[in-house]
């Protein structure tokens, strides 16, 4: 999957991120993400998302046991969605690049969800935290188109 312009600006939009993990004994976790950064080095691509430590305590331990993600990126109005998924997920530290992207992603979050009735207050409120967020960083191996409708589910 070649992750052009048009694909970062889409996954950095300021849309819905949902995370997915898993245990050893298969027990699913889930967590949403605060924004998302594409690393792009020498034909190497790495995915960065946000959480919070608090919000996501048993998606952070699967994280940490298996390295297993999914992470699905959806626009609200439009319900196009994709999803990636990996095997050597980490949890890293958030550095300053990372924090203005969670701050860029909730602005774009909330200017996406604003026309379809959702107050800014509504967005801040469902993206509070208490300031503890960590990086999540993969390479995405697997992508699937998952936007409703005939494609759903294709391999990208």
């Amino acid at each position: 999957m070649q992750f052009d312009d048009d694909l970062v600006a889409f996954l950095t939009g300021g849309i819905s991120i949902t995370l997915a993990s898993r245990n050893a004994a298969l027990v699913p976790s889930t967590s949403r993400a605060k924004g998302c950064r594409v690393l792009r080095d020498a034909g190497r691509v790495r995915v960065r998302v946000f959480v919070s430590q608090l919000q996501a305590g048993d998606f952070l331990g699967d994280i940490r046991s298996t390295g297993m993600i999914s992470a699905t990126f959806t626009v609200p109005r439009t319900h196009r969605t994709l999803q990636f998924k990996s095997r050597d997920a980490r949890i890293d530290l958030v550095n300053a690049d990372d924090l203005a992207a969670i701050a860029t992603a909730a602005t774009a979050f909330a200017a996406c969800i604003e026309p379809l009735g959702f107050s800014h207050e509504f967005s801040a409120a469902f993206l509070a935290s208490p300031g503890d967020e960590v990086a999540i960083e993969f390479t995405p191996t697997d992508a699937f188109q998952q936007t409703p409708g005939p494609a759903a589910g294709e391999r990208l």
